[in-house]
């Protein structure tokens, strides 16, 4: 393959990674374009392992970057919470409940009295609510087992796939 070629397969990979990458993907047209390329089975192969591989190292980029942008948010909001006491502090100590600077309007307010729990174990009974039970869920290792010994479980059947094992 020269160089020409390389690039040509790069750039039909790359669209076929697009399109599949689409909110709702014609997987018909995909299975198509991948058919009307010449290329021996084996190399069409290893070029959607290579783009499986690429897609997954940039999905556990973006999941390590949002998991970081949460951490700095929770900072923020930790921030956020003790200039607020910091506030509601100087606030306090000069006396009064409002300061008008040359942006903003700060004002400290009552809120409604609110009833706080110390110890739930001490509240009695009648002031717990009490959720309905969650509804009953299927025990699959039951109906598995139900299932391979002949037996027929409505709503239920066996179905056997594959595991793609790419390494």
């Amino acid at each position: 393959m020269n160089i020409f070629e390389a690039f040509e397969v790069a750039a039909e990979i790359r669209a076929i990674g697009e399109q599949l990458r689409a909110e709702q993907p014609d997987q018909q047209a995909v299975e198509d374009t991948l058919e009307g390329l010449a290329w021996p089975l084996d190399e069409k192969l290893e070029s959607l392992a290579k783009l499986r591989r690429m897609l997954a190292g940039a999905r556990d980029a973006k999941r390590e970057r949002a998991e970081a942008l949460l951490e700095q948010a929770q900072r923020d909001d930790a921030a956020i919470e003790r200039i607020e006491h910091l506030i509601q502090a100087l606030l306090a100590s000069s006396g009064r409940d409002r300061a008008y600077t040359g942006l903003f309007t700060i004002a400290l307010y009552r809120k409604p009295v609110a009833a706080v729990i110390d110890d739930l174990d001490r509240v009695p009974p009648t002031y717990m609510r009490v959720p309905p039970p969650p509804p009953p869920v299927p025990d699959k290792k039951a109906i598995l087992a139900a299932l391979k010994a002949g037996e027929h479980v409505p709503g239920a059947h066996l179905e056997e796939g594959v595991r793609l094992s790419i390494k």
